[in-house]
């Protein structure tokens, strides 16, 4: 009986062991499996914003076109152990700025052009950042955006030549005046952004600009441009033998810059008006008589000096004097004894003859001078 019993015990033993797993350390920790732990992943702490490190530096700066400027970015650090680093985040977008992190100095000279033909002015911004660190404990940042304005360094066009068609011109005339204009803000594409243009009268002086006119306008390159003025004294009285007239004339650029003021004068000779005579018409004269006839030539401005150069076709037998009763008018007398004339064939019903005259400036510095002759006409009757 016993060894039946002992017997069911051992079956029974084997048994339950037929799943035996001869490794005691399976499915355990990793540390007791192998003799090593699984590698731990260490995790930098992200910096942590905090006014612990305050950026001190102005909230807004204006900046100007080719001009120099800066402004200082001072740190105060309020933790004990920290060690600072300032730097400009941007600034690429500020060509040719520097930033200097040791003293905190941001310096730039901004160029021309960078704001756009249509602008006054440019918003921009400047990304400050601060880096506080110390070893074994969190890294702590600060930033901060300053508002910067650029402004356009307007620029005062110049009228850099003013060229007359002529240096002088006489009065009937039409003369050209050329004005070239440097202004570097004009948009050659776009007339509306080219200077306005001012001719006005010059102060204490006889005036010109009445009489002037803008004949055209236009771009030639680069940044300058051509006004052409016309003077046009045609049917104008402004001089009695040679005067001087003024004009004043300035540029005024889109951006309200305006050029320095330039005086200019043109000489004007007066113009040659046509001699009149009293002897108008035929006169009469009867034969058997002495004819006595006075007669004046004349300007009818009173401007020209004229003279008398003699005669041509003379009738026989009379006789034709002229003097200067004053520079502009000649004091004539004709004088025919018609007693000498007793047939028909020394008689002739009508007879004419010329009196030569000579008109000039009576400013001799003025050359021009003009010829005309005069036909009078003589009726004999019996």
């Amino acid at each position: 009986m016993k060894n039946i019993l002992l017997a069911v015990i051992l079956s029974a033993g084997l048994f339950g062991c037929s799943n035996w797993n001869q490794d005691p350390l399976k499915n355990k920790d990793g540390v007791l499996a192998s003799g090593q732990s699984k590698p731990v992943e260490l995790v930098e702490p992200k910096p942590l914003a905090s006014d612990a490190v305050r950026i001190l530096a102005p909230d807004f700066m204006r900046f100007k076109e080719n001009e120099a400027g800066e402004l200082i970015v001072a740190v105060r650090n309020l933790l004990p152990g920290y060690s600072v680093q300032v730097a400009i985040d941007n600034l690429t977008d500020f060509p040719g700025a520097t930033f200097d992190a040791a003293s905190g100095k941001f310096a730039w000279t901004p160029a021309k052009g960078l704001i756009l033909p249509v602008e006054l002015e440019k918003a921009m911004t400047l990304k400050v950042r601060t880096v506080a660190t110390l070893a074994g404990s969190a890294t702590v940042f600060s930033e901060k955006e300053i508002q910067i304005i650029l402004n356009r360094a307007f620029v005062k066009p110049v009228i850099s030549s003013i060229t007359k068609a002529s240096p002088i011109m006489r009065e009937g005339e039409v003369l050209d005046i050329s004005v070239l204009i440097n202004d570097v803000d004009a948009d050659p594409l776009d007339q509306k952004t080219w200077c306005s243009l001012n001719i006005k009268p010059t102060m204490w002086q006889k005036s010109l600009s009445g009489y002037m006119s803008l004949k055209s306008y236009r771009f030639v390159s680069g940044s300058t441009f051509e006004a052409l003025f016309t003077v046009d004294l045609r049917n104008a009285e402004v001089s009695e033998g040679l005067d001087t007239l003024y004009f004043d004339i300035n540029v005024l650029t889109r951006f309200n810059q305006l050029s320095d003021n330039q005086t200019q004068n043109v000489n004007i000779y007066t113009q040659f008006s046509d001699l009149r005579s009293t002897w108008s018409t035929v006169i009469e004269g009867k034969i058997g008589t002495v004819i006595n006839y006075q007669f004046l030539v004349y300007d009818p401005k009173g401007e020209l000096k004229v003279s008398f150069e003699g005669l041509k076709n003379e009738i026989k037998g009379s006789a034709t004097k002229c003097t200067n009763a004053t520079t502009s008018v000649l004091s004539c007398t004709f004088i025919y004894d018609t007693t000498v004339a007793t047939t028909p064939a020394l008689v002739p019903a009508v007879s004419t003859f010329n009196l030569s005259t000579k008109s000039k400036n009576q400013i001799t510095a003025d050359t021009f001078e003009v010829a005309k002759d005069f036909k009078f006409t003589l009726n004999l009757v019996k």
